[in-house]
């Protein structure tokens, strides 16, 4: 039931916008008679529109009864948003701590975790799935039972219904790739700022690497150490924190880069970047405003508004994860499509 409920919402609050027939057609009722209403009224002030909408009652005490008292002004997208965020309230409130719906609708209301649902399909630009990973996609981001077996995973535990365990798994497959995909995203991006820009580079005194790309002249005149990581939403070390706020996991992967690298980094003169995100595509507020700043510093070549290059940076980097997502399920399975095992069915 809580799944049904998520498939209803909106990209942004973790859902596939998927909504019931009467959730859209009163707020599409009542926002026309309330533009109708404002129009009418502009044009002749003494005419009494009420008459014109014998039906509005009847919307207006489907929101009554949902306890959302609209007012004659409020359009469509307002009364729309105003069922959204009571059925997130209600998964939120009717739910426990470990429920797959609730922890799903948490992560992914952070916003941009939906960016590859929101891409444009565009191959050449890497914004592209195949119908089998769309599939085990989708399902991941509902929390959908995947498949019915339950097998060993090689690290020998059990692996959940939901997939999560092959998530976060230091055994399970592809997440090194996985890795190296998000990492060649971003360096291709500083690339384009500066050409000196390399990867894994050491710091000379005690050749440790701080990060996966090294950037000589990032904020005046100080070399840059970006170091990107994925962890997974659903550790259990966090997934009681995970089911109340987004990020918690990405955040404390964060503070242990920090605390592995950054005083490091600092002493030889330079700044340390961990652009840390989470398995379900959340990422840590710094790590978005550093994307931000690398995709700002692209426009100066391509020329291409500053809006449009942070939002085609963020979609390459959600596509190339959830890609990898599915291809873990799949891997692990032997689910492929050159095998001739049909998963859209």
């Amino acid at each position: 039931m809580l799944g049904l409920k998520l498939l209803q919402l909106p990209f942004h609050l973790g859902g596939l916008g998927l909504r019931e027939s009467q959730r859209s057609s009163h707020p599409a009722f009542l926002g026309s008679c309330n533009s109708a209403r404002f129009l009418v009224s502009r044009l002749a002030p003494n005419f009494d529109v009420t008459s014109f909408f014998p039906d509005e009652n009847c919307a207006i005490s489907y929101f009554q009864s949902l306890s959302i008292l609209p007012s004659n002004l409020s359009s469509q997208n307002d009364l729309q948003a105003s069922l959204d965020d009571q059925l997130f309230a209600s998964i939120f409130n009717t739910s426990t701590i470990r429920d797959q719906a609730r922890l799903r609708a948490v992560a992914h209301s952070s916003g941009v975790s939906s960016g590859w649902l929101k891409a444009i399909p565009q191959p050449t630009l890497g914004l592209a799935f195949s119908p089998h990973e769309f599939v085990i996609a989708v399902r991941l981001w509902l929390g959908v039972p995947l498949f019915p077996l339950l097998p060993l995973c090689t690290c020998l535990s059990v692996i959940d219904q939901f997939g999560d365990h092959l998530l976060g798994c230091s055994h399970g497959p592809l997440r090194i790739q996985c890795h190296d995909a998000l990492v060649s995203i971003v360096h291709h991006a500083l690339l384009q700022d500066h050409p000196g820009v390399l990867r894994e580079q050491s710091i000379a005194s005690d050749q440790s690497r701080p990060g996966d790309i090294y950037h000589p002249d990032f904020t005046l005149g100080r070399p840059a150490y970006f170091d990107l990581s994925v962890r997974c939403t659903t550790q259990p070390s966090f997934i009681s924190a995970a089911a109340s706020k987004a990020g918690v996991a990405a955040a404390a992967g964060e503070g242990a880069k920090d605390d592995h690298y950054l005083e490091t980094v600092n002493n030889h003169g330079g700044d340390f970047f961990p652009l840390v995100c989470e398995s379900f595509g959340v990422w840590t507020p710094f790590a978005l405003s550093t994307l931000s700043t690398i995709a700002d510093r692209t426009t100066v070549k391509s020329g291409i508004p500053r809006q449009f290059a942070r939002k085609q940076l963020l979609q390459r980097l959600s596509v190339t994860l959830w890609r990898y997502n599915a291809k873990m399920i799949l891997r692990h399975y032997g689910l492929c499509p050159e095998d001739g095992i049909d998963l859209l069915n």
